[in-house]
């Protein structure tokens, strides 16, 4: 193999190679999401979220296999063939494509996340403008995948830099627009669950970040290097929908970890040693170890009061600032708070009541608070004098 062969092989064949690696890798990590999310949320979660998990699963899956066979076409079958693997870039369908299908799954996480926006913002004018970039993105795709069978190299950078442009440019926009709804409602939600928003803000760009980053090293080599003699961005092309996937069943999967740590610091915090069911707590199952966790004694449920007590029978109600996947969050004004008063006995009074009760005396209560009140000696003097 001359020198020109194998630069052809290290990074026009190799970031295939590598790339399809590592999506098995995360495929791996994916299918431990999915079995985390069955064992946790599949029972109570909505129908929406379920299909969109069970979705998500079957691209996943099949994109796996397309990289499978792809790299079998190109490793096995052309194995002594290098200009023939090298020509799969333009001439075979399930290669070409490969850019588009990659973009599918990214646009099916990316409506999923629009989608939850609308949820937290309830307005279509702040999803609409997003989500049309997402759309323009896949378009964008749709030109360059035409344009690469048709072997037009300058107008494939073009497109290639437009989608990659716009969806890195999207992904951001969208995690800073969740972040500004859920800090926007945080001003309404009661002081005990404002961490939960802090942690919902965290996870955002969490989640939205590693998606960004993947797509930014896929602009940045695909307009350094051209497709003719470099194909490091293909690397980082595959790896996008599973880098999408796992950020979506990350958000879905941190339901629990969420709840857990924001409940417990909002108890030590309030009444520490008080303990109710978590499912109290938050309206909500899932404590910890053993069903309980420290919280405060209020237990808080919207909807219209009823006669049983102050307990509204309704359901919790959707308003600004709830998450999607977390579940309705407890509004100021929007609450109903039944609370538990714990009385503190004292034993000198109990006893100077006792003590007045057999002499017949009834102790004058004082009810202003700054006056000092009668000592137990004093007690005794006075009902002497009267004597």
């Amino acid at each position: 193999m001359t020198p020109e062969e194998l630069h052809q092989a290290e990074f026009l064949l190799g970031p295939w190679l590598v790339g399809c690696y590592f999506d098995a890798f995360l495929q791996g990590i994916l299918c431990c999401q999915f079995y985390n999310y069955v064992l946790h949320y599949w029972a109570t979660d909505r129908k929406f979220i379920k299909l969109a998990v069970v979705g998500l699963g079957f691209l996943t899956v099949v994109r796996t296999i397309h990289c499978f066979v792809l790299m079998w076409i190109q490793q096995i079958q052309h194995f002594s063939d290098l200009q023939g693997a090298i020509l799969l870039n333009y001439t075979a369908w399930w290669q070409t494509g490969s850019p588009l299908f990659v973009a599918l799954i990214g646009f099916y996480v990316q409506s999923y996340y629009c989608y939850r926006l609308y949820v937290i913002s309830n307005r279509y004018a702040v999803v609409l403008p997003l989500f049309s970039i997402f759309l323009f993105a896949l378009i964008s795709i749709c030109l360059a995948t035409y344009f690469i069978d048709q072997e037009i190299d300058k107008k494939i950078a073009l497109w290639f830099a437009v989608h990659l442009s716009f969806v890195c440019a999207g992904d951001l926009l969208l995690a800073a627009t969740t972040a500004t709804f859920l800090l926007r409602s945080k001003k309404n939600v009661l002081p005990q669950h404002s961490g939960l928003i802090t942690a919902l803000v965290r996870l955002t760009f969490q989640t939205a970040l590693p998606a960004a980053i993947c797509a930014l090293l896929n602009l940045v080599f695909s307009q350094t290097y051209s497709g003719q003699n470099n194909l490091v961005s293909t690397g980082f092309n595959t790896l996008m929908p599973k880098v999408y996937a796992i950020s979506m069943m990350w958000t879905l999967n941190s339901r629990r970890s969420i709840r857990g740590t924001t409940t417990h610091s909002s108890t030590s915090r309030s009444h520490p040693g008080i303990q109710i069911p978590a499912s109290m707590a938050l309206g909500t199952g899932g404590g910890g170890g053993d069903g309980f966790t420290n919280f405060t004694t209020s237990a808080f449920q919207v909807g219209g009061g009823g006669g049983n007590g102050g307990r509204g029978q309704g359901r919790w109600r959707t308003a600004e600032g709830d998450d999607l996947e977390m579940g309705p969050i407890p509004m100021e004004g929007n609450i109903h708070i039944t609370k538990t008063t714990i009385q503190r006995v004292d034993h000198i009074t109990t006893f100077k009541e006792s003590v007045s009760s057999v002499e017949g005396v009834v102790p004058e209560h004082d009810h202003d608070d700054d006056k000092t009140p009668l000592g137990l000696d004093d007690l005794i003097h006075s009902t002497q004098q009267k004597k």
